[in-house]
């Protein structure tokens, strides 16, 4: 658990520093108090990155720095994103460690943004994958990283007069990365899906079928080759438009609900029910191939359920620590039946 965080320079904490508790933590105030961006940096030195924007973003306009410190699990972590040097340093008991190897703090995060599967984009769905790797497997960072940058070359290529036998070696490499990401993405979809109909049940109290599928235009039967024939076949259309069209950057993930796309059918109690297990299963998958209990983010969602929802989700992450924001404090009181700890925020911090 955390047991406070310290803000420097921060969105509108100049200088701050809250304490935790175990359990449900309720981040209370009006709009424009702060609650969202609290939340936003315990996300942040748990994953060293924003759920909402690029780093440089979350630093005070009168500064050129942010400093966030906390306490979790008995080590001391500090994050310092340096905008000027575009430097990120991270030190976890006061020793420097490299970005690429440290533990990340595994997060369960709920925002407005997922709550409509109508409404969520393909990036998103993808988005959503990939962050849960990362959760599990923090060396999946480096193959995305690697696939984004190699794309971003590719692109560059294909803006540009080159030959077929130039832009050889880059598609080979681009379809190495585009393998493993598929590996892992179906992969985990698999997981999910064995633990996600039983999970909705928990909300929906039926027995109806919940499940995602990966959708892609390339036959994920060796994703690699395929990848290549598409790029062989489609060569001069990308040239034209002057990017590549096939990938895992372009993939979709589809929601079944009872073998159904559930695109623009969904009541918004099915909606909710979904994303509610969809997120319990998160937190299942996150403790079983890590054996580290998550931390819980609600960003001003409460609102969207009913009070039986409400009940059912914290009865169901009563062990985890939970940060939960919201305007209207009674709305996650009367659910709750253990202690909680309040931090109160107004507008003048």
């Amino acid at each position: 658990m955390f047991e406070y965080i310290k803000l420097q320079n921060f969105r509108n904490y100049i200088s701050e520093i809250f304490e935790f508790k175990k359990g449900i933590n309720l981040i209370i105030g009006p709009n424009g108090s702060g609650k969202t961006n609290l939340l936003e940096s315990i996300y942040t030195i748990a994953n060293l990155k924003s759920f909402r924007t690029k780093l440089q973003n979350l630093i005070n306009y009168e500064s050129d720095k942010f400093i966030i410190s906390t306490e979790h699990n008995n080590q001391q972590r500090t994050f310092i994103f340096n905008k000027e040097l575009k430097q990120k340093q991270y030190y976890i008991n006061q020793h420097k460690v490299s970005l690429n190897k440290q533990n990340l703090i595994p997060i369960v995060l709920f925002e407005p943004n997922f709550f409509n599967l109508n409404l969520i984009s393909n990036e998103q769905k993808r988005n959503f994958i990939d962050n849960l790797i990362t959760q599990i497997n923090p060396s999946y960072t480096k193959t995305l990283n690697q696939y984004k940058k190699t794309l971003v070359q590719r692109n560059k290529l294909l803006k540009t007069p080159v030959k077929n036998t130039e832009l050889f070696p880059w598609n080979i490499k681009i379809s190495q990365l585009a393998q493993e990401i598929i590996n892992n993405r179906t992969n985990t979809i698999k997981d999910i899906n064995k633990l996600l109909s039983k999970k909705y049940t928990i909300f929906s109290k039926n027995l109806d079928k919940i499940t995602l599928r990966y959708n892609s235009p390339i036959d994920l039967n060796n994703y690699s080759l395929n990848l290549l024939e598409k790029f062989e076949i489609n060569i001069h259309k990308e040239k034209t438009i002057g990017y590549t069209l096939f990938g895992p950057h372009k993939d979709d993930i589809d929601f079944l609900f009872n073998n159904q796309i559930t695109k623009n059918f969904l009541s918004q109690g099915e909606n909710r029910s979904i994303v509610l297990s969809l997120k319990l299963v998160e937190k299942d998958i996150i403790e079983d191939k890590t054996n580290k209990l998550p931390i819980f983010l609600f960003d001003d969602v409460f609102s969207e359920l009913d009070g039986n929802r409400r009940s059912t989700i914290l009865k169901q992450i009563n062990s985890n620590q939970t940060f939960i924001t919201t305007t209207e404090v009674d709305l996650v009181v009367n659910n709750l039946n253990n202690e909680f700890n309040i931090i109160p925020l107004n507008k003048n911090l």
